[in-house]
């Protein structure tokens, strides 16, 4: 009997196994219960290679010249950027990026939604059972700060704001309800029971920007413009967020006192910048919290923008940066405000956190695939015939207006089946 393998389940499922256990294996205290905690992972993410290599070979099979040249220039970046750099903060995101061709965006995150609720519940659950060490730290001498399982409790709040923000994507337009029940119950644990402020400080504005998305669903006219004109305005936050990091290296927030915690971490931006220097495709980070050897009081970098250039080099942060700069500008034309806050989100983050250059905790990167995979205002269809659609916005603020399409097209409901 001919088994006949599903190349788009493969994908969703193998998206799913190496989210969980990525999560689990890296930032849970199991690590502190085993020398050879890592095994498991480490043979899992063979096997899913060697899944997502064959996926791969069937769309090329059956794919174009563009798609051998997008699929080669990933791998090849890709493998050129860990071997300089030994980081492999975005190389689970090229494998699935090259073949995420067919696949479709909105599965891809369910799929991590229902990862990311297996893997938080699960190590919650097992640092309440006793199963896994529930580590507390003191924060500013005084406040104690609990990991529920998690190595830190910026790590546990990494994973809530993450959870947070897939809910509200995939439910946004469902239920606002559930939206602000999961982001009100991450909002206090990460407020008091983490202690995290990086984590509460974007969910308050979280919660700021979806108010403003719900105020503009219902169309209240008084507040309609206003609000697209600042909605679509948000993306440049990213830009400033890259400009204040820019600055942290050039000496231009000395004024900060180094000893709290943001002075820190200015410093030390500093501190490896002038250490390192940005080369050409990256190279290895010392991380003194990690060995507990401080070389040239390197100790910790928790600043994306910089550790990307530092990290991975000239080359892969230039091009990074223009993908996600392309899918800001993407998310703003089509006034899709969803995908808009979460990008803007995680580049305030940015700054004061690597989290925003972290596959398995920026679920968001995903969507860079978008760019790759579909052409910013053409859609392919079915039997090849490229069509362009006009994003033609109506007066005031609004979606793009529908394009018209052969019925030959479009499902029955008239409406167009978009995959990349």
């Amino acid at each position: 009997m001919k088994i006949k393998l599903r190349y788009s389940k493969v994908y969703y499922s193998s998206l799913f196994i190496w989210n969980f256990l990525f999560t689990v294996t890296w930032f849970t205290t199991l690590q502190y219960r085993s020398d050879h905690y890592y095994l498991p992972y480490v043979f899992v993410w063979k096997l899913i290679r060697f899944f997502l290599t064959l996926k791969i070979w069937k769309d090329l099979k059956t794919g174009t010249n563009r798609d051998l040249k997008v699929v080669f220039g990933i791998l090849v970046i890709g493998s050129i950027s860990w071997y300089f750099s030994q980081n492999e903060f975005l190389y689970p995101l090229l494998w699935f990026a090259a073949a995420a061709k067919n696949t479709e965006i909105k599965k891809s995150i369910q799929y991590l939604w229902y990862s990311q609720i297996a893997a938080v519940g699960i190590t919650i659950f097992g640092s309440l059972a006793g199963i896994l060490e529930n580590r507390v730290m003191a924060g500013n001498g005084i406040v104690r700060r609990y990991t529920l399982g998690f190595i830190h409790p910026n790590t546990l709040g990494a994973f809530l704001m993450q959870l947070v923000l897939l809910t509200f994507y995939l439910y946004a337009r469902q239920s606002a309800r559930k939206v602000y029940f999961i982001a009100a119950l991450c909002f206090m644990i990460a407020w008091r029971i983490a202690c995290s402020r990086t984590t509460t400080f974007v969910l308050v504005i979280f919660f700021m920007f979806s108010a403003l998305y719900y105020i503009t669903v219902k169309r209240n006219k008084k507040l309609q413009s206003f609000l697209g004109i600042l909605l679509q305005r948000t993306g440049d936050i990213v830009k400033v967020s890259l400009g204040v990091s820019l600055a942290a290296i050039c000496g231009l927030l000395n004024q900060f006192d180094m000893a709290d915690t943001l002075g820190v971490r200015i410093s030390q931006a500093k501190l490896y910048f002038n250490y390192y220097g940005v080369t050409l495709w990256g190279q290895p980070l010392i991380m003194g919290y990690e060995t507990n050897e401080y070389y040239n009081g390197l100790f910790t970098l928790d600043n994306a923008y910089i550790y990307l250039f530092l990290a991975f080099g000239g080359i892969v942060s230039i091009l990074f940066l223009f993908f996600y700069f392309q899918r800001l500008k993407r998310a703003r034309v089509e006034n899709d405000h969803i995908v808009l806050i979460i990008l803007v989100l995680y580049g305030i983050v940015g700054i004061t956190e690597t989290t925003m250059i972290r596959f398995g905790m920026n679920f968001s990167l995903i969507f860079l695939a978008e760019v790759l995979w579909k052409d910013f205002d053409k859609q392919t269809l079915s039997n090849g015939q490229r069509v362009r659609i006009r994003l033609k916005m109506r007066s005031g603020y609004g979606m793009p207006e529908k394009p018209t399409l052969p019925e030959s097209e479009c499902d029955q409901d008239g409406s167009l089946h978009a995959k990349f």
